[in-house]
């Protein structure tokens, strides 16, 4: 789950061509993918406090239907990223 969190602000990094953004930022994805809906928004605020505490640090993994979940999200916001990128300031 971390390694993929990770390559999702990677692409949000690219797209945005901004590198300090964290999915964590909810001002800075507002910014950025304002036109994602709310919801979305949410997702990706739930995602970032997953990875928080125990989650960045590897000491309690998700079970199997969880990281199943956190991984079909990840998949999902990266192709939502892909289809905004001329709404992130980048032609």
């Amino acid at each position: 789950f971390s390694h993929a969190y990770k390559a999702l602000e990677a692409l949000a990094h690219d797209i945005t061509q901004n590198n300090s953004l964290l999915l964590s930022d909810k001002a800075g994805m507002r910014k950025y993918f304002g036109n994602l809906h709310p919801t979305i928004l949410a997702t990706i605020d739930k995602l970032a406090a997953h990875r928080g505490d125990e989650g960045s640090h590897g000491s309690k993994a998700p079970d199997e239907y969880e990281i199943r979940y956190l991984l079909f999200s990840i998949c999902n916001i990266a192709l939502l990223f892909l289809e905004y990128t001329d709404n992130c300031g980048r032609k």
